[in-house]
């Protein structure tokens, strides 16, 4: 899966409702959200205020194309459209994508707990 971008990963995420993408697309808020994460923000209210600061807003249209971040719950409301088994396909190949091609059957840690009880048990 060659992809240009982490929005680019995300246009196949399906919504439970008809969207038409009026301000912006469900793959842009996907981005917000995983960025704003990244940034250690723990909820939609924190990663509003981030991604509305001016240097920010600028380095998401730069880097992403994402000219427009919606209000706070907007942004809720899209979030909670998306059908979170497509989410997780996408997302799961968004990883995959910074794996090498036999790397499918790794574990993983986001919280460094297995590495952890791996290196504990050698």
């Amino acid at each position: 899966m060659e992809k240009n971008g982490i929005t680019e990963c995300f246009e196949e995420v399906e919504t439970a409702e008809k969207y038409n993408g009026y301000f912006c697309r469900i793959p842009e808020i996907i981005t917000i959200a995983i960025l704003g994460s990244m940034c250690g923000l723990k909820n939609v209210s924190q990663i509003h205020q981030w991604a509305s600061n001016d240097r920010v807003s600028e380095f998401l249209r730069e880097e992403f194309g994402i000219n427009h971040v919606p209000c706070y719950y907007w942004i809720l409301c899209m979030l909670k459209m998306i059908k979170t088994e497509t989410l997780n396909r996408c997302f799961a190949n968004w990883v995959y994508s910074f794996m090498p091609e036999n790397a499918k059957d790794m574990t993983i840690s986001l919280d460094g707990k297995t590495i952890c009880e791996i290196v504990n048990n050698t």
